[in-house]
């Protein structure tokens, strides 16, 4: 079992969106081959609030899907990546979820990935999104690994 803490230069240098597409803040957790717990303070200048026609300050459900992904990525690259190996192509799979409450402005969330299973040509992960320690979402991730 190990602690890894990432900051979010660190979390740009694994997965393959630049800013402003990176979707986590930070990496407060890591079990290797268990889990990994990132954090996303949503704040009123993300660029999915710029132009939006109804001007809510509700997060979209697509951005928690996008953050969440990146969540299981980053679990993913921790546990099958080895220092120095090229940064492999990742093709997102089928996406389900259940939401259950909105987040929004002000809010912080925590993205709870978990490594159901990592091959060394794609994974599965079940992830938990929740903000004040309830659930906001729950989403399951297959998506496939090109090295």
């Amino acid at each position: 079992m190990s602690n890894v803490v990432l900051d979010a230069k660190q979390v740009a240098e694994i997965l393959p969106q630049a800013y402003p597409f990176i979707l986590i803040d930070r990496v407060i957790d890591f079990k290797r081959d268990e889990s990994l717990v990132a954090v996303k303070n949503i704040t009123g200048n993300e660029w999915g609030f710029e132009d939006r026609a109804n001007k809510t300050d509700i997060f979209p459900e697509t951005l928690l899907l996008e953050a969440a992904s990146q969540a299981a990525l980053v679990l993913y690259h921790l546990n099958k990546i080895k220092e120095g190996q090229k940064k492999p192509k990742y093709i997102l799979g089928k996406i389900s979820a259940d939401f259950e409450k909105s987040v929004s402005v002000g809010d912080q969330i925590s993205i709870k990935a978990y490594a159901n299973k990592m091959l060394d040509t794609g994974g599965y992960s079940d992830i938990d999104v929740t903000k004040d320690g309830e659930r906001v979402a729950h989403i399951e991730i297959i998506y496939s690994v090109i090295r």
